[in-house]
């Protein structure tokens, strides 16, 4: 092994992979990353809505609410200490954890809690060419969200998957699917569906909260010439505590059941993760254009 890569490997040793959750101001999880789900035992979908106390001894509880009160809610602060965290499993865990407040449209929103260090070591680089990665970016960007949520730019992370051709996020608004944004910059011509148009079989499916998926056979024009392709164009709703507020549309030549079940997963997460963004926030009406 040369100089060079045992330097590389020796940093990358000492970078460890943090989890993190938010929590209202009740210490009810409203936000919990993937390593944090590792962390507790739990999927997301089973914390959401819990209480931060369910998972601490009794002391560190008290530690917990001594830390947060004493914060004025109207500025920035970054408050370090130690916790006793209690999984699913019954298994203790004392964590060092760094708590500061999150503001949306210059108000406080919750509390972002990182705790460190997990024995996760920090990928080098991050890439998206599978469907499994496309859960690591979409939480990145979730985490920097300050006030607004950039839709087009969310749809953007799933065009780093090779098969995906097309995304799109709706929300469920006055009886209909309102287009947020959209975006088919890989889709060749004869390919790309207009998003903007209603269809009746993707807002029933919202409506009654279950994923719609068609196959279809399609003409696809590179230059002049046109190649037959199956694609798939599917639907999954985006819910928050059983409740479809939206839905995910994807354009993807994979039909395999296996894909479009990941894709159901991904929607899962986006529903909780996005709720207070799309729902709560009252988003204004976006134009959908491609970038």
């Amino acid at each position: 092994m040369n100089r060079e890569t045992a330097a590389k490997g020796t940093e990358g040793e000492k970078s460890r992979r943090c989890a993190v959750i938010k929590i209202d101001f009740n210490c009810r999880f409203v936000y919990i990353d993937e390593y944090a789900e590792r962390l507790f035992g739990l999927p997301s979908e089973n914390l959401f809505g819990r209480s931060m106390k369910d998972f601490l001894d009794e002391e560190s509880y008290t530690l917990l609410l001594s830390v947060l009160p004493s914060q004025n809610h109207y500025e920035s602060f970054f408050e370090a200490t130690r916790l006793t965290l209690i999984d699913a499993r019954g298994d203790r865990h004392e964590l060092d954890i760094i708590i500061s407040l999150n503001f949306i449209a210059g108000n406080p929103a919750n509390y972002q809690i990182i705790f460190s260090p997990l024995n996760e070591r920090v990928p080098n680089e991050q890439s998206a060419s599978e469907y499994g990665e496309i859960p690591h970016l979409l939480i990145s960007y979730i985490s920097m969200i300050e006030k607004d949520v950039d839709w087009q730019k969310l749809c953007g992370l799933f065009m780093a998957v090779e098969n995906i051709l097309q995304a799109g996020i709706y929300r469920l608004h006055h009886d209909d699917l309102e287009l947020l944004a959209q975006n088919y910059h890989k889709a060749p011509s004869g390919i790309r569906i207009d998003f903007g148009k209603r269809n009746k079989n993707f807002f029933d499916a919202a409506v009654k909260n279950y994923p719609y998926v068609e196959s279809k056979l399609v003409n696809a024009k590179e230059n002049d010439d046109s190649t037959a392709i199956d694609i798939v164009d599917a639907g999954f709703p985006l819910s928050h505590n059983g409740q479809c507020w939206g839905l995910l549309r994807v354009i993807y030549k994979d039909g395999s059941s296996e894909n479009r079940d990941r894709l159901n997963e991904i929607a899962a997460f986006l529903g909780n993760a996005l709720y207070m963004y799309a729902v709560e926030l009252s988003v204004p009406r976006l134009e959908a254009e491609a970038v």
